[in-house]
């Protein structure tokens, strides 16, 4: 057995990529009240946009605060559909409803971290931003039900 190093893989890169190597630690933090009126079940809420260009959402720093919304309440924290980067010319991403979060139970009052089920990072880059939403299921949003978010993202701008 010896002693070893071993490189980070961006290390390794002929150029590491701005992000990996001093980006900005930057956050959305949003408060969401419901109107007068219940919201159906599929019903969202918008948390706020991710800048353009490239962005690292560390969702273990993220986190949500919500009232309790009733019996059989699930939450999911996503974003919508948006044009990014392909290797040669601009793609479209898909949304995707679920992609920080999945079924949280939001049936009484919550204060947690994002899912650790949502990795480490998530690298994303969009050509005119991104737009961040939670959607609640199994029954309705009451009326005045208050969200909180705070999202956590590395950017170079």
């Amino acid at each position: 057995m010896a002693i070893t190093e071993t490189n980070a893989a961006h290390l390794d890169a002929v150029r590491p990529t701005p992000i990996d190597e001093h980006g900005k630690l930057r956050c959305i933090a949003a408060t969401i009240t419901q109107g007068a009126a219940a919201g159906d079940a599929g019903s969202t809420v918008v948390i706020g946009k991710l800048p353009p260009g490239p962005v690292r959402v560390i969702p273990h720093l993220c986190r949500y605060k919500v009232t309790a919304l009733g019996a059989s309440r699930t939450m999911d924290i996503g974003h919508k559909a948006y044009q990014s980067r392909g290797d040669v010319a601009q793609t479209n991403e898909a949304e995707d409803d679920n992609a920080f979060a999945d079924n949280i139970d939001v049936s009484g009052a919550t204060d947690a971290a994002f899912p650790t089920t949502a990795g480490q990072k998530w690298d994303m880059w969009s050509a005119n931003g991104i737009t961040l939403y939670a959607t609640v299921d199994g029954g309705t949003i009451p009326a005045a039900a208050v969200f909180e978010f705070l999202i956590v993202f590395v950017d170079v701008n």
